[in-house]
């Protein structure tokens, strides 16, 4: 077991104090988006002892450090932890995104590479042959978009921009896409949006200023046709006249308390708006964008792995595997999380390797080989499939969390 550092993703949407208070850092004066924990080769963890990146140790020894069957899983040519780990703090909203799932990740990665793409070309999309499933964990009240919402849920908004414009693209605009959620057309209804209209810039100033008469009128009232409709002229100040703020109101909104969590598959169009939470993903930074971003935006490439269907957001509600240890499993063959929450005792089986982050009290972790770390408030540690049975002790004050390949249900790759 090692214990490691990290490496802080400054990223301009993120908040520049809640990873420093939270984790006590020291902050670096700029914004702190997200805290990766983990061996993805854009921003590996390091060893404490000596600094050597996580990624290039898991190569000396892959069976001891992954395990065999989570090694029999990967390509040949591809030895990493299949999860990846982040704490991310949002103080503004992320790029509306899509992520691709294994088929449209190795076939994306492997035309960049023959097209000679640079895997830090700004343009570059696919920048790894991995899918990326996620889920977030909120650690403080959390707000997200995820998935298209039914037709039932988004036509109320659109309706009322429709009805309180006096600028006819807007109304047509509206108008045009209640006519594609009444036909469950969600890709028409989101090209439309995103390509249909060349003065959405003044649609979405106009959408924006109608919001905000009628909240001043009657702010109740606002809330009751559609609850993300409040927040339109927030998003919009982050992002001013970008189409992405319309886009949102085709998406499910959401609002995360601590300790809730929910599961994004791949295709499932999402944005995170606001609030600290525990991030968990395949070890993948593959992200395709369509707004709210100053980054790269390929519309044609997200539209063509878009799931476009009604998806009810994901809830994911722990399991209590002891007193102060809660499990959240979700489908996915990348990772599970487990949560430490006080005191505990006792063992924890994993089959593979693990990655910890303790947030606040003390935790030590104790391998069968004879190994053993502790941990406080901001350090983290990897623990190798070799560690073998874990034994769990924490205090009172322990907050943490683990994040491990899920138990029985590793697939082995597919023969070449």
């Amino acid at each position: 077991m090692e214990k490691l550092d990290n490496s802080i993703r400054d990223y301009d949407w993120g908040s520049s104090s809640a990873i420093t208070e939270l984790l006590g850092r020291t902050p670096t004066g700029g914004p702190e988006a997200e805290l990766w924990i983990g061996s993805h080769p854009g921003a590996p963890s390091r060893l404490r002892t000596n600094g050597r990146s996580l990624a290039d140790v898991l190569k000396e020894n892959p069976e001891a450090m992954l395990g065999s069957e989570v090694l029999a899983s990967q390509p040949a040519d591809c030895v990493s932890l299949p999860f990846l780990m982040k704490v991310l703090s949002a103080d503004a909203p992320l790029s509306l995104q899509v992520h691709p799932d294994a088929f449209q990740a190795q076939a994306g990665f492997e035309l960049e590479e023959r097209q000679g793409v640079p895997i830090e070309a700004p343009h570059r999309m696919y920048k790894d042959p991995r899918p990326k499933p996620e889920m977030i964990l909120a650690l403080t009240p959390f707000k997200a978009l995820t998935g298209f919402r039914s037709a039932e849920a988004s036509i109320p908004a659109w309706e009322l921009l429709r009805d309180n414009s006096s600028r006819e693209s807007t109304r047509m605009l509206a108008q045009t896409v209640i006519e594609h959620l009444e036909n469950r057309d969600y890709k028409a209804a989101l090209s439309y949006v995103l390509n249909g209209i060349e003065d959405i810039a003044e649609i979405v100033t106009d959408a924006v200023r109608i919001v905000e008469d009628i909240a001043t009128r009657d702010a109740d009232a606002l809330q009751e046709v559609d609850a993300l409709l409040p927040l339109l002229p927030w998003i919009e100040s982050k992002y001013p006249q970008d189409a992405g703020v319309l886009v949102s109101l085709l998406l499910n909104y959401v609002e995360l308390e601590p300790g809730e969590a929910v599961a994004l598959q791949a295709g499932n169009i999402h944005a995170y708006l606001h609030g600290t939470a525990i991030e968990v993903m395949g070890n993948s930074d593959n992200v395709l964008r369509c707004g709210m971003t100053t980054k790269y935006i390929n519309v044609d490439e997200l539209l063509s792995i878009t799931r476009f269907a009604s998806l009810e957001p994901t809830w994911v509600r722990p399991t209590q595997e002891k007193p102060g240890v809660e499990l959240y499993s979700t489908d996915f063959d990348e990772f599970e999380l487990i949560r430490i929450n006080g005191t505990s005792t006792g063992a924890v089986s994993l089959r593979g390797p693990a990655c910890i982050i303790a947030l606040a009290g003390n935790v030590t972790v104790s391998g069968s080989d004879g190994s053993q770390v502790q941990l406080t408030r901001g350090e983290s540690a990897f623990i190798p499939a070799a560690a073998g049975e874990l034994s769990i002790e924490s205090d009172e004050q322990a907050h943490a969390y683990m994040c491990a390949t899920p138990r029985a249900r590793q697939k082995p790759a597919a023969a070449a």
